[in-house]
Order: structure tokens, then sequence, then C-alpha cells
């Protein structure tokens, strides 16, 4: 019995390690900017390895209103976290995450890549999410699937012909997790139900 319990106490703790600790993010598209006139793609991001893509607005002269999608694939399926900041020079009036109902997309010259790429056609579906008004924030589960996130804005001021990251009007990053498998999650719940029962015993003894 005391075997039995120590076995299922040693895969509760490996179960748990697996659902607790959390994924060493790895960068697929580093602060990619928008490409106009179109879509930019900022590559495929797979949950299982904790993936992620750092993208921004670019250099939007002159001042004035803009629309920039930038598409991503996903697998295998997850959680999409994506955050970012708003420039004083700027505003974000929207931000959807939405399906892509087809697309054209070139591959990334290169995992990790600097730069993403410009997309011949996107046709983008429903909306999935959308971020607080002037904000950039949204989580979100997802299947395997290619999508979009369109965000729609003003430039009000006048930016420098030379931007560094602060100075774009918008910078984001989107972040892959995993979701745990119910397998995992069981076994965890079993293996502390375990210890409870072993720490109420010892206690007795």
């Amino acid at each position: 019995m005391a075997k039995s319990f120590k076995r299922l106490f040693c895969a509760a703790l490996a179960a748990g390690a697996q659902f607790l600790s959390p994924a060493h993010a790895v960068v697929v598209c580093s602060a990619c900017s928008y490409i106009p006139p179109g879509a930019t793609y900022i590559g495929a991001l797979n949950a299982l390895t904790g993936e992620m893509s750092t993208f921004n607005s670019g250099n939007l002269v002159p001042p004035g209103p803009y629309v920039q999608t930038f598409i991503f694939d996903f697998v295998p399926v997850g959680v999409v976290t994506i955050s970012g900041t708003i420039s004083a020079t700027a505003t974000v009036d929207s931000f959807g995450l939405y399906a892509v109902v087809a697309s054209v997309c070139p591959p990334l010259p290169s995992v990790p890549s600097t730069v993403g790429t410009l997309c011949a056609s996107a046709a983008v579906g429903g909306l999935i999410a959308s971020a607080p008004v002037g904000t950039i924030a949204i989580s979100r589960a997802l299947a395997a699937g290619r999508y979009a996130m369109v965000a729609v804005g003003t430039v009000s001021g006048t930016l420098p012909k030379t931007l560094g990251a602060a100075d774009f009007p918008f910078s984001a990053q989107i972040v892959a997790q995993a979701v745990p498998q119910p397998a995992s999650f069981a076994l965890m719940l079993s293996g502390l139900a375990a210890v409870a029962f072993l720490t109420r015993r010892w206690r007795k003894a």
C-alpha cells in the first residue's frame, strides 16, 4: 500500500512540474515591423514550446489614421496572450483577434527572424476576441489554424524619420502557451490527495 502511494506521489510530482513550470519562450519573429500596404506575417507559433513573436507598427509617417494587420500560424492547441504598449503620439482605437479565411503569406526568411514577410493576399474572417478600447491586451484559447491581429488607430504627432523602439506608435508581443493535458492534471490531483492521506496517517501514528 505504501509503495503504491509512493509511486503515485512521484508521478504526481512529475505531472505537477509539467503543469506548473512556465515554458521558456522561443522568439520566432523579433521586433518585426509592419510592412505596408497589406498584411504582415510574423511566423508560426508552437504552444508546446512556448514560442512568441514581438511586433510593432513601424514608422507611420505622415500622421493620420492607420489600419494594420499581422498574421500568424498557431499549433497545436493552447492559449495566446497578446500585450503591448502605445506611444503618446498615437492611439489604438481597436485591436482584435480574427480568424483568417484565406491568405498567401511567404514563410519567414529564417527562425528566429528580425523581419516579417508581406502577404500577397489575406482575407480576414470573424472576430474572435477584442481588447478593451485603447489597449492591446487579449488572452484567448485557440485551436490550430491561421489568425490575424488587426490594429486600428491614429497617429496624432509628428514622428522622427528614424525611430527607436520607444517611438513606434505601438509595440506588442504574442506568446503561445500549452493547455495542460486532462490526464496530467487528474494525476496531479490524485497525487495531492494521496499526500494528504499519508500526512493524516503519519500524524495519527
